[in-house]
Formats: C-alpha cells, structure tokens, sequence
C-alpha cells in the first residue's frame, strides 16, 4: 500500500517518474486501479503471496447487463452453503457472529458511557 500510495500526486517527484513508467507501459491508460495492476504483475515475487486477485467479479457490468442476473441470487447463495462441506465458512455463521460481537460491543459501550474507551 506504501508503495502504491507513492504513485499519488501528494509526492510530486515519485508521481512524475511514476508517471511516466505507466505512461509507457500502459499506453492510453493511466489510473489508480492501473497502477495497482501494474505493481502486481511486475513486482509478484515480492506481493504475489500476500495478495488475492479476483477474477470472477463483473467490474464493468451496465445495469441492463446485470439486472437479469440478480433474480435468486439469495436462493443461490443458500444452494451453495447447504453444499458445502464447512459450515464455519457459510456466510450465515459470519452473519450470526457479527451479531453476536456487535452485542457484546453495544454492551460495553453502554457500561462505558461518558467515559472515553
């Protein structure tokens, strides 16, 4: 993140030379999100374990494209978490979960009112 922040306007002389290493690899396009891109190919040895690239997601899907998709999508999800073999990673567990931290924060929170955490 350090690096990539580096590329942003708020460090002029690194931005500049950034830049231009975008400029010329990257032709026509120059972004943040391409700059990231662009860290993850060329420096993989050094960020390739620590990273997670999704593949499957729609990033440029225009309404019409995606509205017909969204029918079922709960039903779907439900399907696939009935199929799977790991209960502790159906996203019903994290749900529960999440109320359940949320309560023991709201709690403490009460307990601790006026007085700084």
């Amino acid at each position: 993140m350090d690096e990539w922040a580096r590329m942003d306007p708020a460090y002029p002389e690194e931005h500049a030379r950034w830049g231009k290493t975008l400029r010329d690899a990257l032709r026509d396009v120059e972004c943040d999100q391409f700059a990231l891109v662009y860290l993850l190919l060329n420096g993989w040895e050094r960020l390739g374990k620590k990273t997670f690239v999704e593949t499957d997601y729609f990033f440029q899907g225009y309404w019409k494209e995606v509205v017909d998709r969204l029918d079922g999508v709960v039903a779907r999800y439900e399907a696939v978490e009935r199929r799977s073999r790991t209960p502790g990673l159906w996203r019903r567990h994290a749900e529960r979960e999440h109320l359940r931290y949320a309560a023991v924060r709201n709690a403490a929170i009460d307990l601790n009112k006026g007085t700084a955490i």
